[in-house]
């Protein structure tokens, strides 16, 4: 009898060990945060829109007329950012491993109260996505120009109240927009990028204000 029992607690024991020792399932991602993951990514990149096609909140009317990339820029004020391909006569040049990014944008402000373009109110958070990567955009200066410091600012741009036809130097970082007042800036920024080529397909993500405080994202394809 003593023999049974004893067999019988061994079995037991044995048993207990081998459930404690089992591999547990492994665990899957759900449908939702899948989901989750893909709304997260869509966020980032933006609504995406055509080059010159408008992007709207209640409040602005934004529009990339034009997006190239270059190493070399004119200052020329009537030829203000156009690509050229040394540097003779440009202000602009990108340093090894970074790229002009020269931006044309048409702004007109919807609001019933001026609007405070490139500082506080709306400072410009664009991002260049070239080859499945962002790479934040920064502002080019005589201090910064492999854009480690300053965000985008207005100031050496064009601006321009006539659709582009003809241009003046921007003197100041930002504009004061009035309400209902349109205006077309140029502006050349840089990117820590090296492209394989200047005429690759590249986004430019802009980030456009609104009344309720957080601003919306919208992707230009270009190329």
């Amino acid at each position: 009898m003593k023999k049974l029992i004893a067999v019988i607690l061994t079995l037991a024991l044995a048993l207990a060990v081998a459930s404690c020792g089992a591999t547990p399932p492994m665990e899957t991602e759900s449908g939702s945060d899948a989901q989750a993951s893909a709304a997260t990514d869509t966020a980032e990149t933006g609504t995406p829109v055509k080059l010159k096609e408008t992007a709207s909140t209640d409040i602005v009317d934004f529009t990339l007329m034009d997006a190239k990339l270059s190493y070399y820029a004119s200052s020329m004020p009537s030829e203000f950012g156009k690509p050229i391909n040394q540097s003779d006569g440009g202000y602009f040049s990108a340093s090894t491993g970074r790229v002009l990014v020269i931006l044309t944008m048409k702004i007109k402000n919807k609001d019933r109260s001026y609007l405070n373009v490139s500082d506080v109110g709306w400072e410009f958070d664009f991002k260049l996505q070239y080859n499945g990567e962002l790479y934040p955009i920064r502002g080019y200066s005589h201090n910064d120009k492999d854009g480690d410091k300053f965000g985008i600012s207005l100031s050496n741009g064009g601006v321009s109240d006539d659709n582009g036809k003809t241009w003046s130097v921007q003197r100041t970082n930002n504009e004061i927009m009035d309400a209902g007042q349109t205006l077309t800036f140029r502006v050349v920024t840089v990117a820590v990028v090296n492209p394989a080529s200047l005429t690759d397909p590249f986004s430019i993500t802009v980030n456009v204000p609104s009344s309720s405080g957080t601003d919306a994202l919208f992707t230009y394809a270009v190329g």
